[in-house]
């Protein structure tokens, strides 16, 4: 079992969080293309295990401006911590369904499963 840290935007409805997933995972055995004896083994691709931590930092939202243009505004956690908290089990939620996974591995700060 491994661990490892994915920094990745999660959208919900139009509004983009930055969310910090701390999960494990399974890394996978190698593929063997021949031993001596002519066989081999095919390897197993890595699997995701669990989520360990969820954070989301910050978000960008769109900010309907008086000529009716749309501009992207900011928040960070410290502004509106309800809200963060409200979006964490929702993509918590999501997470543990399966959805993003392609996302966090695209985005792990490691190498070891590649």
């Amino acid at each position: 079992m491994a661990s490892t840290v994915s920094n990745i935007p999660v959208k919900i409805g139009r509004i983009e969080f930055n969310v910090h997933v701390e999960w494990s995972y399974n890394p996978g055995e190698p593929e063997v293309r021949y031993y001596a004896d002519g066989s081999g083994y095919p390897g197993s691709p890595p699997e995701f295990d669990c989520i360990n931590y969820i954070r989301c930092e910050d978000c960008e939202y769109p900010e309907r401006q008086e000529d009716w243009s749309t501009e992207w505004g900011y928040a960070s956690r410290e502004e509106r911590r309800d809200a963060f908290v409200i979006a964490e089990r929702w993509i918590l939620a999501d997470l543990e369904a399966g959805l993003y996974i392609d996302e966090l591995f695209d985005n792990a700060e490691c190498d070891d499963y590649v």
